[in-house]
């Protein structure tokens, strides 16, 4: 059963990335849509794969500012083992995109992107993986 609030099948999503303001804030924007729910968060890319596994998210907002290994790295790992998740790069950097592409990143969003657009992705990439958005 879902939480109060909850439909009963949000778009499970994960953010992994360095700075614990920009997750607590992405966590706290998203929180405020009844059909996603941020069920994982990760400050490296270590961290993001054994996420991944871990929590098996729909979709995984993935910084591209990741410590140790690098995101580019994390995506290569989670797509390889779960290539059903969905991987949105956050970037500041727009020549990052083709590594991240070349990693299986399925899409990417320049930071300061628009709310409606991220939440617009997130709902699009969730259909694609056979979650019902209503």
């Amino acid at each position: 059963m879902a939480p109060p609030g909850r439909q009963e099948q949000s778009i499970r999503v994960a953010v992994a990335d360095v700075k614990e303001q920009p997750r607590r804030a992405l966590k706290a924007f998203l929180s405020t849509f009844q059909d996603i729910e941020v069920i994982a968060e990760a400050a490296t890319a270590h961290d993001a794969v054994t996420m991944a596994g871990e929590s098996h998210p729909e979709v995984i907002l993935m910084c591209d500012l990741l410590p140790a290994e690098s995101s580019i790295e994390a995506t290569l790992q989670i797509k390889q083992r779960w290539p059903e998740i969905v991987v949105l790069v956050m970037t500041l950097h727009e020549e990052f995109t083709h590594e991240a592409e070349a990693a299986g990143a399925d899409a990417f969003l320049v930071k300061g992107t628009s709310s409606d657009e991220l939440v617009s992705l997130i709902r699009k990439f969730a259909q694609k993986t056979g979650h019902r958005v209503r």
